[in-house]
């Protein structure tokens, strides 16, 4: 039977993809207008969510390792693939 649990990428750790989980959970382009800023924060509040929820997870079991740190970033980057910032416009700066 093939073993089918999540691994880091090549190269990689367990902890770095749960960081990168992280930050792309929390990265998100900038508000172009003043307007736009209460979306902007409603959003990012709603993506740090799903980054604290995940972290919280692995710091509650004292048998979490590096499976449940990849399962959690895999959880982190599917729960936020449906948080996209389209509720917003953009600044086409990138500010």
């Amino acid at each position: 039977m093939p073993d089918i649990r999540p691994t880091a990428p090549p190269g990689g750790t367990t902890c770095r993809e749960m960081l990168r989980a992280i930050g792309e959970a929390l990265r998100l382009p900038a508000p172009a207008t003043r307007a736009d800023e209460i979306s902007y924060h409603r959003l990012r509040s709603q993506r740090a969510s799903v980054a604290v929820d995940a972290i919280n997870r692995i710091l509650a079991s004292r048998d979490a390792d590096g499976i449940d740190m990849q399962i959690e970033a895999d959880t982190i980057r599917g729960l936020i693939a449906g948080l996209k910032p389209t509720i917003y416009e953009h600044n086409s700066f990138g500010l």
